[in-house]
């Protein structure tokens, strides 16, 4: 899985496998956030919006159930 962790500059810093990668800006899409999950196809990120999806809704779950205690 690879995860947008942060823009810095014209740089895009990538996590996968627990390691950094940092790829040039244009190589993701602009509409891009941290946190976002991507896929890489055709030499270019894409953001999985349905796993995006699913780890914001497991994120959320898990703050709600602390907050319950």
């Amino acid at each position: 899985m690879i995860i947008l962790e942060r823009i810095e500059g014209n740089v895009a810093v990538l996590e996968e496998d627990k390691k950094n990668i940092k790829v040039p800006i244009t190589l993701v899409p602009i509409y891009a956030k941290e946190g976002d999950v991507l896929v890489f196809i055709n030499g270019k990120y894409i953001v999985n919006v349905r796993e995006t999806s699913k780890r914001r809704e497991n994120a959320v779950n898990l703050q709600n159930s602390l907050w319950k205690k």
